[in-house]
């Protein structure tokens, strides 16, 4: 009796692993137009059928891998959000954590560039950013909303208003870091942005409105 030769069976889970290490590099380094279907499964080491069986399109690859650093990212501030302490120390925490994950790797600052320049040009990436912009904005404005500074009253605008800022201030740090040459760009940042913060706070320094520009056009401020 002859006996058959085993069949090998490749892991999924294994399989998209593979996939996904391969794209993100790739993403990153070559960006999203030039990394191929066939660039990646080459640089993963399996064949485009085992790529078609996970993902519909290079495109769902790209999402998966946003929705993947996403919950990792989230699940990190999610633990600074459970700290005691006041609103103006988390945001300061969540700030320098967030640029952390950013400055820790030049693949990532130009994967995160990526999504963003993807997001304008692609409609379903940009709808699932949008998204995911959104669940920042509602974490952080869940948390501020139990700071004692929202219950005492001492915050300088909505908790809505003030996620909606941070969250574009992190983008707009992301950017500025994934382009500046300098290795201390990160801390240089950090210095610059606590005056911000305090903005956002009774007894902190004062929010430039119009209002404020107005008065002092007419000569109105500090009279």
């Amino acid at each position: 009796m002859t006996l058959a030769a085993p069949t090998r069976t490749r892991d999924p889970e294994s399989t998209v692993d593979k996939l996904t290490e391969a794209a993100l590099a790739l993403f990153a380094e070559a960006g999203y137009e030039r990394a191929t279907v066939d660039r990646i499964v080459a640089a993963a080491g399996f064949s485009k059928g085992a790529f078609y069986a996970h993902f519909k399109s290079k495109e769902e690859l790209f999402l998966h891998i946003l929705e993947q650093r996403l919950d990792r990212n989230l699940g990190r501030v999610q633990a600074l959000c459970r700290l005691e302490g006041s609103a103006r120390e988390w945001l300061k925490h969540v700030l320098a954590t967030l640029l952390n994950f950013s400055a820790e790797s030049k693949s990532m600052r130009a994967l995160s560039m990526e999504y963003m320049a993807n997001g304008m040009r692609h409609p379903e990436i940009g709808a699932r950013i949008t998204a995911m912009h959104q669940r920042w904005r509602d974490l952080f404005a869940d948390t501020l909303r139990r700071s004692p500074e929202f219950e005492q009253g001492r915050l300088k605008g909505s908790p809505e208003a003030i996620a909606y800022a941070l969250v574009a201030m992190i983008d707009g740090f992301i950017v500025q870091i994934g382009m500046e040459s300098t290795p201390h760009a990160k801390e240089a940042l950090m210095t610059h942005v606590e005056p911000l913060l305090d903005a956002w706070f009774e007894g902190g320094a004062e929010v430039v409105t119009p209002e404020t520009i107005v008065a002092a056009d007419r000569g109105e401020v500090g009279a």
